[in-house]
């Protein structure tokens, strides 16, 4: 398929000049004849594109579904012809009135019996398309070219990062020579100033010498990276020495805070128990004392000195307390007993307690009882012994 510019468009005066000839569109994947023995019924999508370049999008062949006949349909056929056979024999045993009769009866049969017409299925096949622009170079010419222009991209993304690299190594020598000389001061030993103003000095002329110019992105990022273990002792000074009161203060307020919930007299804490309240204190008070003990030795240390007291250390000291205190002040608070529960509570004890009572009577009851049994037969042993044998009763005999 072949677009070209209409003879009317060529012969106005507002056409460029040029090749009247556009594209040559090879669609390929379709084939010769259809199913039916027909010609490919093939659809081509063409737009323009915000350029105005003709593109064929795609291309699609319709191809028609060919259906088999099902079996039941033949089986319908073979019973009505002989359904019609039959109905002739009995026409011939009738009158020429019956067999009209049955002559309308089968046609009405077979206009039933006649299949509807079945619309043509379709399925749609993705061709494969090709387009040849008049003009435009070969398929390798625009793969070599694409492939230079991504390496000089390439080129110019190093070229720009080592520049930015070179000036981030630049910047940091002019920063932290001044900061050396205000802020950081009192954070630095004079030994310390010394060997840092010596080597920022050192890489300041290394930036402006030939070998600097021709060096590499990670000649300079190496560069900046020892710079910067160089100078972190100094810069960590500043930032505990500027964050440790805030981090004192906040576990102060902490510890404070749970033992006031637990010395204190609210009854929403009421139902605390005493080991629970020691619990508490012993964990505040300890990080307390350690928090004092640490700021002592602080103290005698200048700021030039590595801290002993972090802010690290405060703050997992601070974690640890209230991970430890917090459960067990926000411990719920066990539900009242009711009322009917209680009474009946009561009421068994009393019971209980009442049986418990009568059982220990009746028991002191049998002991006296047994004593005085006892009390007999030993009354009676000692008659017996005194008298001799024991007498018979006399009887009086009516």
């Amino acid at each position: 398929m072949e677009a070209t510019y209409d003879d009317a468009v060529v012969s106005n005066e507002q056409f460029p000049g040029g090749n009247q000839h556009i594209a040559k569109f090879t669609i390929s994947g379709m084939p010769d004849k259809g199913t039916g023995g027909e010609i490919p019924r093939i659809r081509v999508f063409l737009t323009q594109d915000h350029s105005g370049v003709l593109r064929a999008q795609s291309a699609l062949y319709m191809e028609e579904k060919v259906e088999e006949p099902e079996e039941e349909d033949v089986t319908m056929k073979d019973e009505s012809k002989e359904g019609n056979e039959e109905a002739a024999k009995k026409e011939g045993e009738e009158g020429e009135k019956a067999k009209e009769d049955e002559a309308k009866k089968t046609e009405e049969e077979n206009k039933k019996e006649e299949p509807k017409k079945k619309k043509k299925k379709f399925k749609r096949v993705q061709l494969k398309v090709e387009a040849v622009y008049t003009g435009m170079p070969a398929r390798e010419v625009i793969v070599a070219q694409q492939s230079r222009e991504a390496n000089m991209a390439q080129v110019d993304r190093i070229i720009r990062e080592t520049h930015d690299a070179r000036n981030d190594l630049e910047t940091f020598v002019y920063d932290f020579r001044d900061k050396l000389d205000r802020q950081l001061s009192q954070f630095a030993t004079d030994e310390e100033k010394q060997n840092i103003n010596d080597r920022l000095a050192k890489e300041e002329d290394w930036l402006y010498t030939e070998e600097a110019d021709d060096a590499k992105k990670k000649v300079f990022v190496n560069k900046l990276s020892d710079l910067k273990d160089l100078t972190k002792p100094i810069t960590q000074r500043e930032v505990e020495s500027n964050g440790r009161p805030n981090a004192c203060n906040q576990l102060r307020i902490l510890t404070e805070s749970f033992l006031g919930l637990v010395n204190g007299s609210d009854e929403k804490y009421a139902h605390l128990t005493d080991e629970d309240r020691d619990e508490v204190r012993n964990c505040c008070n300890s990080a307390q004392q350690w928090l004092s003990d640490q700021q002592e030795k602080q103290q005698i240390l200048p700021l030039s000195a590595d801290p002993v007291l972090l802010v690290g250390d405060i703050s997992k000291r601070w974690s640890e307390v209230d991970k430890k205190c917090k459960p067990i002040v926000n411990k719920k608070k066990p539900e009242p007993v009711k009322e009917e529960e209680a009474t009946k509570t009561d009421e068994g004890a009393t019971k209980e307690s009442g049986a418990e009572d009568g059982t220990k009577t009746d028991e002191g009851k049998k002991t006296e009882g047994d004593e005085g049994e006892d009390a007999k037969t030993d009354g009676e042993a000692s008659k017996t012994e005194e008298g001799g044998e024991e007498k018979p009763m006399d009887v009086d005999k009516e």
